[in-house]
């Protein structure tokens, strides 16, 4: 597992998540609250299809922390544009 634990990582992972939760808060208490009460199908699919990209956020955003980039080899090698045929 690739995730350095610092307090500047922390940070920007407590104010991401905390975003995200302000934004679902807000799209269900402004948007389809009252839709929801009365039962309607139009709001509990608008809320699925809401909650799957929340889910979605969330899930890369830590896949994104969590997995190695990438590292190049010690013997890396510049590549040499000239050698290129155009």
């Amino acid at each position: 597992m690739w995730c350095i634990i610092d307090a500047a990582g922390i940070v920007c992972v407590v104010i991401t998540y905390l975003t995200v939760m302000m934004g679902t808060i807000g799209f269900l208490r402004i948007g389809i609250w009252e839709e929801l009460l009365v039962g309607d199908p139009w709001a509990i699919f608008q809320l699925v299809v809401f909650h799957y990209h929340v889910v979605m956020i969330y899930w890369s955003h830590v896949k994104c922390m969590t997995t190695e980039p990438g590292v190049l080899d010690k013997g890396y090698e510049e590549l040499d544009l000239g050698c290129m045929s155009p």
